[in-house]
Order: structure tokens, then sequence, then C-alpha cells
């Protein structure tokens, strides 16, 4: 079934959405962009394995250039009904060989508990509406971990999920070069009324830090993708898409992936800490982080400066000033959430303006916040509870796969998951697609290095 139908359901979809892109706006990119992506899918109706490949090409298109603002807030794609569609068929599949029992991670159980506390939530949400627009994208997003994990049965369908991160890397790093150079025309102004306007690349996104958020796992992708490929060729195609995440991340000025950058390289440098190549891959990094920063004549110094001086910085006391608000709604709803949708709904009754900006946009601009304010105590313990056990199950089994490639690339996306993990502490909201698209990325490797690893020592022992 799913050679035949997911590559139509992927022709039929993706025409819709880049109509739609059509009549929203119009730039001389976006037929490029669907020549590409329609050739793509088409070959897929020969080698489904492209699939993969187009589906993680999809994710960034899910924010901004081609959404439809349903509510106040909540915008809709038709990448969030592709994926529901999609996945709804793979499940299908998947339910009909009674693969679900067998292959079911150490999270399933986790993420299926977190859906049924928010659905429970939509019992208090103030609006059953906004509420159920809410929810239809989380579910969509979410259907993007399960589609990942369960397509990829196999290390050459995991090389197919390599594909499109790389695709993914090198068209937007494209994109986003030719913003920086003025080729393309759709660099955003960030104004905040306090004197932080900055010319930043954007993508398509309409946010730096959801760009710089895709770039970032970009990056630990093709990290551990060097490691894991032996061919010289993929590993030249693998250190390019590499560097030119790293200066797309830089022309974001996104101080949100600045850290998560860090966060993600100080980890990975610190398991292998006494390796020169290491130790120098680390320096290497830096010096081009910091050089490429100050040659490119944007507000570089002054975007790591403000990351200090935050109690001085506008986007900060905005950011302290909606967090203040999510605690207050938090608190007034006994600690059970306002349910989903609720912050859009009741913003503008919390929110008090601490500084003289026009509009700040109703979410919580932090992940973690955005759980705790919508599911209260319940729903944050069991997205926490889903996370501490993916670390458990990551280190036994890094631990078993040791110093072997197959550890590099997983110890790779753990540091990408940690370095985007740390980025959404000040920006974002639950249901962005990278996350779980990336989620299921490593929770299917784990499973698939792990069978490869085993099989390769048993052979190796009988020899």
């Amino acid at each position: 079934m799913t050679r035949i139908v997911l590559p139509l359901v992927f022709v039929m979809l993706l025409f819709v959405e880049f109509f739609l892109g059509f009549t929203l706006i119009f730039h001389p990119l976006i037929p490029v962009a669907l020549v590409f992506i329609f050739a793509a899918v088409v070959t897929a109706l020969i080698n489904p394995g492209l699939g993969i490949t187009v589906l993680i090409f999809t994710v960034p298109f899910a924010h901004g250039k081609f959404n439809i603002l349903v509510t106040d807030f909540y915008e809709m794609s038709v990448i969030n009904v592709m994926v529901f569609c999609i996945a709804f068929l793979y499940l299908i599949e998947i339910s009909y060989k009674q693969k679900l029992v067998s292959q079911r991670s150490p999270i399933d159980s986790s993420i299926i508990l977190f859906l049924c506390w928010a659905v429970f939530t939509l019992f208090w949400s103030p609006s059953l509406f906004v509420g159920g627009v809410h929810l239809f994208l989380i579910i969509t997003v979410v259907l993007l971990y399960f589609v990942l994990d369960y397509a990829i049965q196999d290390m050459q369908t995991f090389e197919y999920a390599v594909l499109g991160w790389w695709v993914t890397g090198v068209f937007f790093s494209l994109l986003g070069f030719a913003q920086y150079l003025g080729v393309v025309k759709m660099e955003t102004e960030f104004l905040t009324g306090l004197l932080e306007g900055y010319s930043r690349v954007v993508g398509l996104s309409g946010s730096p830090s959801t760009f710089a958020g895709t770039m970032l796992l970009v990056f630990f992708t093709m990290l551990g993708a060097y490691h894991l490929y032996d061919n010289r060729e993929k590993k030249l195609l693998v250190g390019i898409c590499l560097i030119f995440s790293l200066l797309t991340i830089i022309l974001t000025l996104s101080r949100s992936a600045f850290i998560g950058l860090s966060a993600g390289i100080m980890l990975y440098t610190f398991r292998y800490i006494f390796r020169i190549k290491n130790l120098l891959f680390f320096i290497l990094i830096s010096i081009i982080f910091f050089t490429f920063g100050m040659l490119t004549g944007i507000e570089f110094g002054d975007r790591l400066t403000s990351i200090l001086n935050f109690y001085k910085e506008g986007a900060w006391i905005i950011r302290l000033s909606v967090w203040y608000a999510c605690i207050d709604m938090f608190l007034s709803n006994y600690g059970l959430g306002t349910g989903l949708g609720g912050i859009e709904v009741l913003f503008k009754e919390y929110f008090v303006k601490l500084v003289p900006v026009t509009n700040v946009p109703p979410h919580p601009h932090s992940l973690y916040m955005d759980v705790l304010t919508h599911f209260g105590v319940i729903g944050m313990s069991i997205f926490i509870f889903l996370f501490v056990r993916l670390a458990i199950y990551l280190y036994k089994l890094l631990k078993e796969l040791g110093d072997s490639k197959y550890g590099k690339m997983l110890w790779s996306l753990t540091c990408g998951l940690t370095a985007l993990g740390v980025q959404v502490v000040i920006v974002d909201h639950l249901h962005i697609a990278k996350l779980w698209a990336y989620l299921g990325t490593i929770v299917a490797f784990s499973r698939v290095a792990a069978d490869e690893y085993r099989l390769l020592s048993n052979e190796t022992g009988k020899g």
C-alpha cells in the first residue's frame, strides 16, 4: 500500500501546500522549491524511502510563510494535514503487519499518556474551538515522531532520514545566505522599540529563532553522519552541510540558538575531552563561529553581549513579563493548567506590558512554560518523565555502543536534542514540528543502531 498510496498523498498535499503559498506570498524562490520537491516526490514513486527524505524536508515549511491564521495565534498549515494523512496510512499498514507492539519504544507510552491528558484538559479549556485547534496541531506534530520511528526500519532507510536533514540544511542555508546578501529580499526587521532592531535571516519561517533551531538539528545530525559514513565523498558532502548550517545559525543572530549551540558543543566535547581531535574540533568550531560572526558586518558582538545583559534588554523583559503572566494563569487554575488553547484566550487578561511594545504574541516564549501553563503539574510531570525515560534509555545504549561509529552518531543526535532542549527554554512552544521529527529520528536510529551493532558483534564473535 505504501509504495503507491503514500507517495501520491505526498504529491497531492504538497501541491496544495505550495498553491496556498502562492496565494499568501509570492516570491521567485517558491516556484523553484515547488519544482524541487515535486521532483523528489515523483522519485519517491519509484523509491518510497525518499518519502522519509521529503517528509523531513517539509518540516521547516510548517512554520510561517505557508500558514493560515485560524485563531489570533494558532496557525494551520497544510503540512499539518499532510502529516496527519501520511501518519494515518503508515499506522494502518504497520497495524496490519502487527509491528506496532514489536517496535514500541520506551517513550511511546509516555507520549500517549501525555496526549490523553491533553485531551482531558479540554473539559476546562476557556474556548473549545481554540482548544480543538491547539489539540490538532499537537497531534499532527507528535504523529511525525511515530511516522519516522516506525518508517525507519534499517540503516538504509535511516540514511534517507539523514538525506532529509542534509537537503534541509543545504537548501535553507543557501536561502539564508541569499537573504543575507540581499539576493532574496526576505529579511525581517525585528524591532522592540528599545533599540533592538536587527536585520536577520529567517528562511521561510518568519522567525529567526525557529529557523536557527532547525539549523541546530541539521548541524548535529551532520556531525554524527560524518562519523557514521566511511565513504569520503559522503563525508565531504556532510562536512559542507555542517559548516553551512553553522554559518546560517550565526546569520540568524538568535541568542537562544547561540546558547543551545554552546550547550550541545560542550556536551559533545565533554565525552571525548581527552582526545586531541575533539579538542581541535571544538577550537575550530569556536574560531569559525566568532570569526565569521565578526566579519559579517551584522550586530554579532552586540547580540552576544546582550545574552549577559539580559536585565537591560527589551526582549528579555518581555519574556519575563510573559512568564509572570503564564505562572499567574497556572496558579489561578489550581495547578491544573489553563487547558488546551488557554494561554491565547486568557493572555490579554493576565499580561501586563512593562516595556513600550506594540504587539506581543499570545504565547509563552518557552516550550516548558507552554507545557506547564496549558497542562499544569500533571502534564509537566508526564512531559519530564518522558524525557527522563529517554535519557536513561540512551545512556544505557550509548554504553553498549561505546566508541563505534553507531555510538558516535547516537551521541551527536543526543547532543542535538540537548541543544534544542536548551534553546526552547526561552523560545517556541510544544507544537513545533522539528522537535518531534528529530525525536523520531533519534529513537528510530537507536533501535536500528543496536540491531546493527549486535549483529556485527555476533558475526565477529563467531569469526
